[in-house]
């Protein structure tokens, strides 16, 4: 019976890690389409966003210098954000 106690404590952990699992799913998805459209790519056709998108997970994912260079204009970009400047992100990465 014990056991069973305990498979009944491991199932609810399981089910609360999956729903804050979803939430944070959720929370990034948002933040991902707020800089979408922040940065005005939601008025390009979706071939083209998608294209640019695996573009970029092939210079991640190769560890290529540009990366360094999107990382810093990302947090320029991203500081404006949180002090409240609002900026374009053409201004951000001159």
């Amino acid at each position: 019976m014990k056991s069973s106690l305990k498979m009944q404590q491991l199932e609810v952990k399981i089910a609360d890690l999956k729903s804050q699992q979803q939430s944070l799913i959720k929370k990034r998805n948002a933040e991902t389409a707020e800089i979408i459209s922040r940065v005005d790519l939601h008025v390009l056709d979706n071939k083209i966003l998608v294209g640019g998108l695996l573009h970029i997970l092939e210079v991640v994912n190769t560890n290529a210098p540009q990366k360094e260079a999107w990382q810093e204009a990302g947090s320029k970009f991203l500081r404006g954000r949180k002090s409240g400047i609002k900026r374009s992100f053409s201004d951000e990465i001159a």
